[in-house]
């Protein structure tokens, strides 16, 4: 077999978060905001001019709206069904402080 040096085997990182797709309303964010949220908040990945032309076409999109979109009821309270979901969220330390304040869960109608 010879003196080959093997590579180590690459370890998860244990401070990395776990990810998920999700939306975000890039149209109404700061360029740079925008690339961020795309590179998955990872701030070497945000520079890409790929993703800041995303940003651009989706805000260049919100500035073409008409003006006027009807926004009553746009909140609207959490059914039954997602109380325990609701529950959960209210019993992590991390949502307190956004409680505390008086910030409650709404679902909005996008």
């Amino acid at each position: 077999m010879g003196d080959q040096a093997l590579e180590p085997e690459a370890k998860p990182d244990p401070l990395a978060l776990p990810t998920r797709g999700g939306r975000s309303l890039i149209g109404w964010m700061t360029p740079e905001q925008g690339a961020l949220t795309l590179a998955g908040r990872v701030a070497e990945g945000a520079n890409e001019q790929v993703l800041l032309d995303r940003v651009e076409a989706a805000r260049q999109t919100v500035t073409a709206r008409e003006p006027g979109v009807e926004q009553d009821d746009l909140l609207q309270d959490v059914p039954p069904e997602l109380a325990l979901f609701v529950e959960q969220l209210r019993a992590q330390e991390n949502a307190a402080p956004f409680f505390n304040e008086g910030w409650q869960v709404k679902l909005a109608d996008l």
